[in-house]
């Protein structure tokens, strides 16, 4: 019957049209996939960045700390030749009042 054929091709269009939403949906759904995965090696590149900065940063303060500890190192050592020198130089001074004293 002709009720009955246009039934079959209505049924057929929606059928088409289903089937159109479903390839659009997968279509969105595998961009989204895409998109994610993106996401995913950005982050774990953006962890790697980080990680290599801070070791960076954590090489450089020990390399600080080491330096500022030579620093202080050559600074105690300075100080201890002027007080050695400032002692011998007293030491002399009280050789020489010693011979004044003696004389």
């Amino acid at each position: 019957t002709v009720h009955g054929h246009q039934l079959v091709c209505q049924a057929g269009v929606e059928i088409q049209e289903s089937q159109q939403v479903v390839a659009e949906k997968d279509a969105q759904l595998a961009s989204k996939s895409a998109q994610l995965v993106a996401l995913e090696n950005t982050l774990a590149d953006q962890k790697q960045t980080t990680a290599q900065a801070i070791a960076m940063l954590e090489g450089e303060r020990v390399h600080q700390h080491q330096q500022h500890k030579a620093d202080q190192f050559r600074e105690y050592e300075l100080a201890i030749g002027d007080l050695e020198s400032e002692n011998k130089r007293l030491q002399d001074e009280m050789g020489k009042l010693k011979g004044l004293l003696s004389e």
